[in-house]
């Protein structure tokens, strides 16, 4: 687990480049500023929140170790309640606050309106357990990834 969060930083880093040595953001002692969706009060809080919890209480420990390459990491968390329009605020919020990425959106009805607003902000996303699998496997969408099992919402009935 502890090479994970790094691992992700990484990935964000080389795929958007704004880690590049030129960039505002790597600036010595910038943090590493993530976007993070999460239904913290909404209709799925007891299954979503407590991993969001979790990534926090890492996130702290990580922090308190030094960060990664020095650098702390900020979580930028915005509550979704599993509500599509407060997803896009979300990543219309993120993109004024130059965001590494998005992490979150665990079970979300949100995943395909998230990736494409976020990739209009040329913001990559990383999504938990994604319910739309084909957005996020072969063939390859730039800025959109899936960790977790997929969740699919499509099938028959009767």
């Amino acid at each position: 687990m502890g090479s994970f969060l790094p691992s992700v930083i990484a990935v964000f880093g080389l795929i958007s480049g704004i880690l590049s040595p030129g960039s505002a953001i790597a600036q010595q002692g910038e943090p590493y500023r993530l976007g993070y969706i999460v239904d913290a009060s909404g209709p799925q809080q007891t299954t979503i929140k407590p991993a969001y919890d979790a990534f926090r209480l890492y996130i702290d420990g990580l922090n308190a170790k030094g960060g990664v390459h020095g650098r702390q990491i900020e979580i930028v968390t915005r509550d979704s309640q599993s509500d599509v329009q407060r997803s896009l605020d979300a990543v219309q919020d993120f993109a004024g606050q130059e965001v590494l990425g998005i992490l979150g959106l665990a079970a979300s009805n949100a995943h395909a309106a998230v990736y494409a607003a976020a990739g209009k902000s040329g913001i990559p996303v990383l999504a938990g357990y994604p319910v739309n699998l084909p957005l996020v496997l072969p063939p390859a969408r730039p800025g959109i990834y899936g960790i977790g099992l997929e969740l699919s919402l499509a099938g028959q009935v009767g």
